[in-house]
């Protein structure tokens, strides 16, 4: 609530100010400040929403007081965080409608392709919710992985389409952010949720420090070609234990259904 408090106070004080000088670095500047006052209670609003939904660990003192007992890190979890993007999402498609059917001059002729491009972003993640709510997150981490090898691998083999393999490259970490946070929940559930990605998040940690030394005698030794045949066969290693692991999760989700039959 402090982040909200914070960003209400902040947007009136950028109204205020803004004009105040004819410079543009400074008219930016509070540019900027206007837009996280308006974007952070959207995002931390949907936030709550999320964790509303998706229940949050609470309990009643002796006079009927709740006290909730997690963390601020516990209430941003992916769900909620994904329930604040789509918040944010709705409301900046619902400030260019209003820009549309209410602006006049200059802001009128741009409004109309600005609803254009901001109406997608809603109907987008909500097609990605309803994705991953009937797709297990191992298809996420295996997309990741793929998207991350053919990149890596476009860039080895040399091929005149650096865009795209950057753009599958970059799609296939976006994924891996998602794959993340969802697939140790739906493999081990919420019990100690944090402690295990505390876990999980020790040998990334350690790779991601001794990723530029590595990566330097790689480019002493090997040359910027080897370096990417490294990087492309250690992302092909990925695409192969994420198939392992996936085979293993399918395996298991299919030894509990004669299970559950056979106790109902």
């Amino acid at each position: 609530m402090f982040l909200v408090l914070f960003a209400m106070i902040l947007r009136p004080v950028a109204f205020k100010y803004r004009s105040k000088r004819e410079d543009a670095r400074w008219r930016s500047n509070w540019d900027w400040a206007l837009f996280i006052g308006g974007a952070v209670p959207a995002l931390v609003f949907g936030v709550a929403v999320g964790n509303a939904l998706r229940g949050v660990p609470f309990h009643f003192s002796t006079d009927l007081r709740p006290f909730y007992e997690g963390t601020l890190f516990g209430l941003l979890n992916p769900v909620a965080f994904y329930c604040g993007l789509v918040s944010l999402a709705m409301l900046v498609m619902h400030g260019a409608a209003w820009l549309a059917f209410k602006a006049e001059g200059p802001v009128a002729d741009r409004a109309p392709a600005s609803l254009a491009g901001r109406q997608r972003w809603p109907l987008l993640f909500y097609s990605l919710a309803v994705i991953a709510r009937f797709h297990h997150p191992i298809w996420t981490k295996f997309a990741s992985v793929t998207f991350v090898a053919i990149g890596v691998s476009a860039l080895w083999l040399g091929m005149p389409i650096v865009p795209l393999a950057l753009a599958f490259y970059g799609a296939g970490i976006g994924l891996e952010s998602i794959a993340r946070g969802t697939l140790p929940l739906a493999m081990f559930g919420s019990d100690d949720y944090a402690k295990l990605m505390g876990r999980l998040a020790m040998p990334s940690l350690i790779a991601q420090a001794a990723a530029p030394s590595i990566g330097a005698l790689l480019l002493e030794r090997f040359g910027a070609y080897g370096t990417l045949a490294t990087l492309a066969g250690l992302a092909l290693i990925n695409v192969a234990l994420a198939c392992g692991l996936g085979w293993l999760v399918f395996s298991r989700r299919g030894a509990e259904v004669p299970t559950k039959a056979r106790v109902f």
